[in-house]
């Protein structure tokens, strides 16, 4: 139940009256599905990480860059090895590929700014330190969403082809992972997910984030179905021990539907790795950051949805305005595995794009195995 806390107001002649709720509209905030499905410890895994070379941003027409490591397969066909003295003179090369990649600041920068004067902050009855706190949260989780959006723009694009060598993302493969009449959750309708990575020859449980149609799935886990729907069968295959990573996002449908290629629920399928989250903070580096009383420029953080997130943050006091000036930014992108990295007997990038719906779990099977 909602409580009204009332506060003496030490410069006003008034009570103020605060709303303790936890949806009050600046405590609304977002499920960051992609976000939290890119940085999970299992699409990290293989993924050797980022470097940035030089100490400026890693941005086009820039000379630094973000450096990326990550271990490439071997696509040359096995031969007789009897002989070890044969070719004696080649030497292996390393698996380890790297890449270069800089970020685009009109579509991968995304801030806020802030300006406060002396004189606001004397007719504050809530005082300087909670109107600065108060607004500073508010922006760090409307960049998030924006962020969220951002990525889910860029990870469709990244959406390659079923095994079948059709695209995913103009003629979509359907799941049906509800009962015809959409009353119990079906698991059998994900094997084509896990048949598409296997016969594309992807290893790991699938990643799979999407919208509304994902969350009552998951939701419907909890009710009573029988034999293969029952919740016990359905809580093993959502749980930490089961074969998919389903991730809802709350800004899946808002950004995905207008992009898909006919109306309907849909979600997006990521074998492990093959989709990685860049990110960027100036102010990481010890040779930038700043700290006296009216110039901070430093790293702060905010949990949101279950993870804590960086944020560049500057605090400057401008004596001839006598005002305060504030910047907070995030600079991130999406990086899929180059197409040239599969080998050439692989159909399809491990990354598609699949549609949501209730009925008979199919039995599409037709493939061009890797």
């Amino acid at each position: 139940m909602s409580q009204v806390a009332l506060v003496a107001a030490s410069c006003c002649a008034v009570q103020i009256g605060y709303l303790e709720t936890q949806n009050q509209p600046n405590s609304l905030g977002a499920t960051l599905g992609l976000i939290k499905a890119l940085n999970s410890p299992a699409n990290k895994q293989g993924f050797l990480g980022q470097s940035l070379m030089g100490d400026g941003a890693p941005v086009s027409g820039s000379a630094c860059k973000l450096q990326l490591k990550y271990v490439a397969p071997d696509c040359v066909a096995s031969t007789d090895v009897n002989d070890l003295c044969e070719d004696a003179t080649g030497v292996t090369s390393s698996p380890v590929k790297t890449t270069e990649f800089t970020f685009t600041m009109s579509t991968d920068n995304r801030g806020k700014k802030m300006h406060w004067t002396e004189e606001q902050f004397l007719c504050a009855c809530e005082g300087k330190d909670f109107v600065v706190q108060a607004t500073t949260d508010a922006k760090m989780k409307r960049i998030l969403i924006d962020e969220e959006k951002a990525l889910l723009a860029s990870a469709f694009a990244c959406l390659g082809k079923y095994c079948d060598d059709t695209d995913s993302t103009t003629d979509t493969k359907t799941a049906n992972i509800f009962n015809a009449d959409g009353t119990h959750a079906q698991p059998a309708g994900w094997d084509i997910v896990d048949s598409q990575l296997k016969n594309m020859g992807f290893t790991g449980r699938p990643i799979i984030v999407g919208g509304d149609y994902l969350r009552k799935y998951i939701n419907l886990t909890t009710f009573s179905g029988t034999g293969a729907n029952s919740v016990g069968a359905l809580q093993n295959l959502i749980g930490p021990n089961g074969p998919y990573d389903f991730y809802y996002s709350s800004e899946f449908d808002k950004v995905i539907s207008p992009l898909a290629p006919t109306p309907g629920n849909y979600a997006m399928v990521l074998a492990p790795g093959v989709m990685q989250m860049l990110e960027y903070l100036k102010f990481d580096s010890d040779k930038l950051k700043r700290k006296t009383p009216t110039n901070i420029r430093t790293v702060i953080s905010k949990d949101v949805d279950g993870m804590s997130h960086k944020f560049d943050y500057i605090l400057l006091y401008d004596e001839a305005c006598e005002a305060w000036k504030q910047v907070i930014n995030r600079m991130s992108a999406t990086w899929c595995m180059p197409a040239d990295d599969y080998c050439t007997d692989v159909v399809g990038n491990g990354r598609f794009l699949i549609k949501l719906d209730c009925g008979t779990p199919g039995c599409d099977t037709s493939c061009t195995p890797a």
